[in-house]
């Protein structure tokens, strides 16, 4: 792994980068899981909105990060804590563009995620994916 590699909040100007990973990901991770009709009308649009709402709420519930690598954006992570919940923090969504994954970089993202709850009072989490997601789950 060579180059610059930081993890922070995601900003307003990480958005686009962001959707790109989200659908991209999407497309690839999930062909043989999720109706392709469905994959293949994923809107733009609509996820640079709602992401846009919530990077500007400073208090959002759904926290954005990005994995950045030399300045470029190559991956992004969703996390939140919870109340009232079994768990006291959930990460539901965390993605690396396709041809960089298997690289170490979700690792980075993950305990960086990790760091962040603890920090901020959390002791449990769960890590949501699609069951039948099986490269995710082990």
């Amino acid at each position: 792994m060579k180059g610059k590699v930081e993890v922070r909040p995601a900003n307003v100007g990480d958005i686009k980068d962001i959707v790109n990973i989200k659908l991209d990901s999407w497309r690839e991770t999930y062909k043989n899981i999720i109706d392709s009709e469905y994959l293949d009308n994923m809107n733009y649009e609509e996820n640079y909105k709602k992401f846009e709402t919530e990077i500007k709420d400073e208090n959002a519930k759904k926290k954005n990060f990005v994995i950045v690598k030399d300045g470029i954006v190559i991956g992004y992570c969703k996390c939140s804590v919870l109340l009232n919940s079994e768990y006291d923090s959930e990460i539901c969504a965390i993605y690396i563009k396709p041809n960089l994954k298997h690289n170490g970089y979700g690792t980075i993202l993950f305990n960086y995620i990790k760091k962040y709850l603890k920090d901020n009072g959390c002791s449990s989490m769960i890590l949501w994916c699609l069951y039948r997601n099986y490269s995710s789950r082990l």
